[in-house]
């Protein structure tokens, strides 16, 4: 069996450790709804029959540009609708 000194260090280690894992968790989460101001009103589109090679070369793209499928589509998305069309 272990001293008490050494049970209190142990305890006080993992006690650290367990600050810092829950502090990132709470960071990933605030990022999360940080980068989505607008979750509130946000839909849901699904896009299905997406074929293979098209969907390996837009996940390739986003992992490039550092950016999860979700955003990379979303940017496309908008980039394209921001062209429009005249009169429109």
């Amino acid at each position: 069996m272990q001293p008490p000194e050494a049970s209190a260090a142990v305890f006080a280690d993992v006690c650290k450790m367990a600050k810092i894992r829950l502090a990132r968790l709470r960071e990933r989460w605030l990022t999360t709804f940080r980068n989505h101001d607008r979750f509130d009103c946000m839909k849901t589109l699904i896009i299905r029959k997406v074929p293979d090679e098209l969907h390996r070369k837009v996940k390739v793209a986003a992992a490039e540009a550092g950016e999860s499928m979700q955003d990379f589509i979303i940017k496309l998305m908008e980039k394209e609708v921001a062209k429009g069309k005249p009169g429109r």
